[in-house]
């Protein structure tokens, strides 16, 4: 009799069946199965159930036994069998849990069962056997009986070859080949279900296969030994393809995890209340945000942490929310576990199951947090306006720089252009004259001494240009340190004075010496200081016309000499004065245009400025130049 409602149960997916015999006016318990923990009907109201019956099987609804008497109220479907002998009469009753009601051929197996159990009942031989096998295999019921050992089959419902896509000489022969359809993560519960059925044991397990179409399935596979004498003598299994629930139960699962997570993660209050206003679920972060640990607020009334002003506005929302379907604003304040007031805005709707509330879900915003981050953003964006006034200095700054390397490339481009003409003019007269005398094999010594002179001369001020423009890059880089030693001045520019003689006599210019007779010693780089004033007096040369004087003059002061050279040349406009110690600047002098690269006066203040001393130039146009260069007396080493 067991294993008949243990085969029912499987099929029809109850939690209880219970068969009653009617014993004069009132209905005694006769064999009860149960499956889970769901309550049963009294007796009195199985009373009720028989007498308002009309026919041998009926299905009961919800609305039909909402009045009797339950225990539990997780019943949702009841199916009754009236079954009655020569002189007995018994009911059958099948109790659910799910929604969904019993499948719709469970009516049509009835009357096989009924045969069984009467059989039973009557102690037959189980004569029914054929009568039922027939019945299950016509209903394609995912059914069979075999040894302990799974691997002798009395019986293969036709439901098994279909829900495999096996022929049952397939399932016979290849019980191997079967197994190793089975994912080999669940294979270990298959040799455990059958382990459990050699030790008269029921047992149920989910495990994934692949048909022999290669669809994967997920089978609920369950097995009820058939005990004789205490020992289990053979099996009956049930295999019912859950692939659907399983999908269903995964994606449940998934959207579970997303919704959990969506709570981890978000720093705003998440709750939901049911519909008495206790809460159900919290997230966790809201829970901190309110002064309490998450499950310290389950159970709790909401009401419990609101301050007792808002409660009654708090009671007129909760109404607005379980009037309609649309989401309901509105303000209050919470009470932390510290006593202390948390204004939040709360948006909440209700839940339904159908037209019944069942609870509602809310979301909460943390005010003070708003105004502080309000107030945060205030300050950033005061901040930013600051940042973007700043960025303006600095773009204008960076457009003066653009602007100044600009005419830096500009000057470098005219530098470059100088110092070309003043290569080629030399080598120019230099190859010139050589090729002359080269050429002329009788031309008079006289004249080639005088070519001779201007291809020296010419070489000499080629190899200058040459010095000043290496000396100039050598400074700039800093690779080439000053070599100090101790010197007189005084001498170094009396024999300055006097390499120029022979010049200034052809050009009709007057040197006028105010030198002392006496010592000035400094200790300076003597090749670098002769270098820079070897440039100052060769610019009053060059820009000194005939008939003009260029004055040299020197004093000695405590810490330091001072040095004088005036001319009365052309001079330089005021407008160049500024730039006239610029790196690649010429003076731009008016109707006066003499060689040069623009590196001399740039050198002469490298120079100046590496020996801690100061030069400054005075000039006026047609009136003159002054160049006046202070140097201290002991440059350290």
């Amino acid at each position: 009799m067991k294993s008949i409602f243990k085969i029912l149960s499987a099929i029809a997916g109850t939690e209880k069946i219970i068969l009653f015999e009617k014993t004069g006016q009132r209905f005694v318990l006769f064999f009860e199965l149960e499956k889970g923990s769901s309550g049963i009907l009294t007796l009195e109201a199985i009373t009720k159930l028989f007498e308002n019956s009309t026919s041998e099987y009926f299905p009961v609804a919800r609305k039909d036994f909402e009045k009797l008497e339950l225990p539990d109220d997780k019943i949702k479907n009841i199916s009754t069998c009236r079954i009655g002998t020569e002189n007995r009469n018994f009911i059958l009753l099948l109790l659910s849990t799910k929604k969904t009601g019993f499948p719709k051929k469970l009516s049509s197996i009835f009357p096989s069962i009924k045969n069984q159990i009467i059989d039973k009942i009557t102690e037959t031989n189980f004569a029914g056997t054929t009568f039922y096998k027939e019945a299950v295999d016509a209903l394609l019921l995912p059914f069979y009986e075999s040894n302990l050992n799974g691997n002798e089959f009395f019986f293969l419902s036709k439901g098994i070859t279909n829900l495999l896509g096996f022929s049952k000489e397939e399932l016979i022969n290849k019980k191997v080949s079967l197994l190793r359809r089975v994912f080999p993560e669940y294979r270990n519960k298959i040799r455990a279900l059958i382990n459990s059925a050699k030790n008269g044991k029921e047992a149920t397990i989910e495990y994934r296969i692949k048909d022999n179409n290669g669809i994967e399935r997920f089978i609920q596979h369950s097995v009820y030994p058939v005990v004789k004498n205490g020992k289990p003598v053979r099996v009956v299994g049930v295999l019912i393809d859950i692939t659907r629930e399983k999908n269903l139960r995964e994606r449940l699962e998934t959207a579970n995890r997303k919704f959990k997570t969506l709570l981890g993660l978000s720093n705003e209050l998440i709750f939901s209340l049911n519909r008495s206003g206790y809460f159900m679920l919290i997230n966790d972060q809201g829970a901190l945000d309110l002064g309490y640990n998450p499950g310290d607020l389950i159970g709790k009334h909401f009401l419990e942490i609101i301050d007792e002003e808002d409660k009654a506005n708090v009671a007129i929302a909760f109404q607005k929310v379980l009037k309609t379907n649309d989401a309901v604003s509105f303000d209050i304040k919470f009470v932390n576990s510290l006593m202390r007031e948390i204004p939040y805005n709360i948006t909440a709707v209700s839940l339904r199951n159908g037209n019944e509330v069942t609870g509602m879900i809310g979301y909460g915003k943390n005010l003070k947090r708003i105004f502080s981050e309000e107030k945060k953003l205030k300050e950033l964006n005061e901040k930013l306006l600051e940042a973007n006034r700043l960025l303006a200095i600095e773009r204008d700054r960076a457009s003066a720089q653009v602007l100044a390397l600009e005419k830096l490339n500009d000057l470098k481009n005219e530098f470059i252009s100088n110092v070309s003409h003043e290569l080629r003019t030399p080598l120019a007269s230099i190859i010139g004259f050589a090729e002359t005398i080269a050429s002329d094999e009788e031309m008079p010594r006289d004249l080639i001494r005088e070519f001779n002179q201007i291809i020296v001369s010419e070489g000499k001020r080629l190899t200058k240009l040459i010095d000043d423009i290496l000396d100039f890059s050598k400074l700039e880089e800093g690779k080439e340190p000053l070599i100090i030693s101790q010197f007189d001045i005084l001498e170094v520019l009396n024999n300055l004075l006097d390499s120029y003689s022979i010049q200034t006599q052809k050009k009709g210019i007057g040197i006028i010496r105010k030198l002392p007779q006496a010592e000035f010693i400094i200790k300076a780089d003597k090749q670098r200081i002769e270098k820079a004033l070897t440039n100052i007096i060769s610019n009053a040369v060059k820009f000194s016309p005939s008939g003009k004087n260029i004055t040299v003059s020197a004093n000695s002061f405590l810490n330091e000499v001072q040095i004088i050279i005036n001319d009365e040349g052309i001079g330089i406009p005021e407008s160049d004065l500024d730039a006239v110690f610029q790196k690649f600047r010429k003076a731009n002098r008016v109707g006066f245009n003499k060689p040069g690269a623009g590196i001399g006066l740039a050198l002469v203040k490298q120079i100046i400025d590496m020996h801690k001393g100061t030069i400054t130039i005075k000039s006026e146009l047609d009136i003159g130049t002054e160049v006046e260069i202070r140097l201290p007396k002991n440059k350290e080493e």
